[in-house]
């Protein structure tokens, strides 16, 4: 027991004995922080000591299991454990140096496995990470030693100074980004495993903070603290001489096989006279990633970027440019995810939350809304720009008396799904829902027809994913699980003035989107679209055979033929299109470069 208990005592010292040595690594990452106002140095001062410091606690405490070793095998072993951290960090600022996103499976497996085939690295380069790597081994042996003359007191002081730092870090981070403060907020990014608290709805709830005003009417962008390069040259337009009007209709987990005459009738015979781009996939599984993708033409992993930067898309900027007159409506609140923020942080005074009690009933309200904004502007000379999201169908809430399609689930609860579920009733539920909104979107149509509008606006029928109920057999239900088709693929209907209908079979992404609006109707040279997007635009076929897709939390590269999955925890899955596992085979080298490229050729 007395040398079980030396190595812990020894282990807890240790802890902090490294704690520096985490710093010096560190500080590698601040030359990409930009700091302003007061506020900001005092926030990553308390963020640099109380994240950094967690690193050697929480890989050190699990040696706890292994106090009964001798007591120097007991210390090679820590050593060892923070040496790895140590040189992963290393390898982490490198990657962060030359890509502005920190490491994950992908780039591991390139270094390690790919090697030279997709790293250009010098002579010079491989000469400064062995010095450094020696550099860790020694500092890290005198920390062993140095460990042994701390004090008991020393330690409890140091890691109660580290707990107070972050706990004031994450306390203004929630505060900042309640009060859209991207000062704080852009730094956040920088930090490698550090997710900031935020507290929006409890400072609302509590009348601490009033979104409304917070978002204020200066949305005047600070695009200095984002380390943002984008656009990445300046954008070369010309206003139209008769701009076109917009409408972009997004239905919340709409399936494209979902679209047909019986589920979706009105949709259904929209397509009919509109350009149907059959073959169309999100650029995520989730709102977040799905919504980010069709207004960036970017992959989501830039989200928090763009999120801290308060930065709006290029479209849109462009969109306020041309003197749009903007209508941006969602059953869903724009607050969470942050779409106030970030697709739509350029466009005054938009409602962040829409009144109801159920998403029907807001659905039906947002439909009252754009037809009193048609009825309204038609003495108006400026063109339109408008965004109607539909969210009954992600709820599955069609209202109480609508006519059902049977069998249809009377209570549901996911308790009971499972391989072995009866999938139809359920479905029957989310279609039931389909045809509710698709008598919604009906109504929008019939008004634009009625009034003669579609003479001149552009309409897109789209998703922002699409949902699962076990299509491949692996117990998946809904969307934001997997990246196979059935969550992916979703409907693009595109109705263009002056255009002949299409139907289109090449794959298209939301990715797309961006480049096509800004092409075709907002001006913008056809040459540009990879000074803004990895897309192009959704009437020329060119090769798509790349889709970086995200999630909640990961993402994928959707290939022709495989689905290579990347985890925040490390670690990555080659799959088919069904799901299942391939054998493990490297990423050519090709693609490798392709994919980080498009994750990091945007920031600067």
């Amino acid at each position: 027991m007395p040398a079980r208990l030396s190595n812990a005592q020894w282990l807890w010292r240790f802890c902090v004995a490294v704690m520096p040595l985490v710093w010096l690594v560190g500080l590698r990452y601040l030359p990409w922080v930009n700091i302003e106002g007061n506020l900001a140095p005092f926030y990553l001062l308390l963020l640099y000591v109380g994240h950094l410091s967690l690193f050697p606690v929480l890989v050190l405490l699990p040696l706890l299991l292994f106090v009964h070793l001798p007591g120097n095998l007991f210390r090679l072993l820590g050593a060892g454990v923070i040496s790895l951290l140590l040189a992963l960090l290393l390898v982490d600022t490198l990657v962060y140096d030359l890509y502005r996103f920190h490491i994950n499976s992908f780039v591991l497996e390139m270094v390690f496995l790919s090697g030279s085939d997709t790293f250009d690295l010098s002579a010079d380069t491989y000469l400064v990470g062995a010095t450094a790597l020696l550099a860790v081994l020694v500092a890290v042996s005198l920390m062993v030693r140095l460990a042994g003359y701390l004090s008991a007191l020393t330690g409890k002081v140091v890691i109660t100074a580290v707990l107070v730092c972050l706990a004031g870090a994450h306390g203004i981070h929630a505060w900042s980004d309640a009060n859209y403060d991207t000062r704080i907020t852009g730094i956040t990014r920088h930090i490698p495993l550090y997710f900031g608290t935020t507290s929006k709805r409890f400072f609302v709830a509590n009348g601490l903070v009033d979104p409304e005003k917070a978002r204020g009417t200066d949305l005047t962008l600070r695009t200095g603290s984002s380390n943002l390069r984008y656009p990445l040259e300046p954008m070369a337009c010309s206003a139209p001489e008769q701009p076109l009007n917009v409408l972009i209709i997004l239905v919340d987990a709409l399936r494209a096989d979902t679209v047909t005459p019986k589920w979706t009738p009105n949709i259904a015979q929209f397509r009919e006279r509109a350009s149907d781009f059959s073959n169309h996939f999100s650029g995520g599984n989730s709102t977040l990633a799905g919504v980010f993708s069709m207004f960036y033409g970017l992959p989501s992993n830039y989200w928090d970027a763009f999120y801290g930067a308060q930065h709006p898309p290029v479209m849109m900027q462009r969109v306020m440019e041309m003197g749009y007159q903007p209508l941006i409506l969602s059953s869903a609140t724009l607050v969470s995810p942050a779409f106030d923020r970030t697709v739509f942080a350029g466009v005054p005074d938009i409602r962040l939350r829409t009144p109801g009690k159920t998403m029907w009933e807001k659905d039906q309200l947002i439909t009252d809304d754009w037809l009193a904004f048609t009825a309204a502007r038609e003495e108006s000379d400026a063109p339109f720009f408008g965004f109607i999201f539909y969210s009954a169908v992600h709820a599955y809430g069609p209202p109480d008396d609508y006519p059902r399609f049977e069998p249809y689930w009377e209570e549901v609860n996911h308790l009971q799904l499972s391989n072995s579920f009866d999938p139809e009733p359920y479905l029957n539920v989310y279609r039931t829902a389909a045809h509710y909104v698709d008598s919604q979107v009906g109504r929008v149509l019939a008004d634009l027809q009625q009034r003669g509008l579609l003479d001149n606006t552009v309409v897109m029928i789209s998703s922002d994913h699409g949902e699962e109920f076990n299509d491949n057999g692996m117990d998946y239900w809904g969307h934001g699980s997997n990246f196979s088709d059935v969550q992916l693929h979703v409907p693009m209907i595109v109705h263009w003035p002056q255009r002949d209908r299409q139907q289109v079979s090449y794959r298209t992404t939301h990715h797309d989107v961006p480049a096509t609006f800004l092409q075709e109707a907002f001006g913008c040279a056809a040459t540009a679209a990879e000074q803004y997007s990895v897309g192009d635009s959704l009437f020329k076929p060119v090769p798509r055979d790349l889709l970086i897709a995200g999630s909640y939390a990961n993402y994928a590269a959707v290939l022709d033929k495989h689905i290579v999955v990347s985890y925040p925890g490390g670690g990555h899955d080659v799959l088919d299109k069904k799901l299942n596992k391939v054998p493990e085979s490297v990423l050519q080298a090709e693609i490798s470069r392709r994919i980080l490229t498009q994750l990091s050729r945007f920031y600067r």
